[in-house]
């Protein structure tokens, strides 16, 4: 009768060893499902970047809020969201087919409300020079005019007085960093 006692508690301590190996694998798998999905979508190779938007919390279907970062960042530059630059960056984001309920709005919501800090955006201009290494100059050009002109629009949402002074000189600079990430 001590024997089965003995082999029962065998049998519960292998369960739980063999348990704890299968959620290690079930977690290294989806970690290597998630970045071959980021891998996918964003068409980057590059491990260093892959992982830091990882640690970002941040999967494929995100992208498109990374890609708005610089007009997050044009608008914390002062040290405060104004309503007017928050609402020029849902408005970009709904003209780039982000949806209300999705994911990547919740994201842009989340950056808007509370200042992300610098990381958010570093990881941004790890991933536009990445992303330009993989395009043509003329594509790269178009990309870099793009979100440089989208950064512009928000900066001068709340800004200036009839247009004089309508962006600062921090948000000159996120827009030269900006323009200086497809480099």
């Amino acid at each position: 009768m001590d024997k089965n006692i003995f082999d029962e508690r065998r049998k519960s301590l292998e369960d739980v060893f063999f348990a704890k190996q299968d959620h290690k694998l079930l977690d290294a798998l989806k970690q290597r499902r998630d970045k071959e999905a980021l891998r996918a979508a964003s068409g980057i190779e590059d491990e260093t970047v892959l992982d830091h938007i990882e640690r970002l919390g941040l999967g494929s279907e995100d992208l498109a809020a990374l890609a708005l970062v610089p007009l997050v960042q044009v608008a914390w530059a002062d040290g405060r969201m104004d309503e007017r630059e928050r609402r020029a960056i849902l408005a970009a984001a709904e003209s780039s087919g982000i949806r209300p309920d999705s994911h990547a709005h919740q994201l842009l919501n989340d950056w808007t409300a509370r200042d992300p800090g610098t990381g958010l955006f570093e990881t941004w201009k790890e991933f536009a020079h990445a992303l330009a290494a993989r395009k043509s100059p003329e594509a790269v050009a178009a990309l870099r005019d793009e979100v440089t002109g989208r950064a512009r629009t928000v900066a001068q949402a709340a800004g200036g007085i009839l247009g004089v002074l309508a962006l600062s000189n921090a948000e000159r600079r996120v827009i030269e960093e900006t323009a200086r990430a497809f480099e």
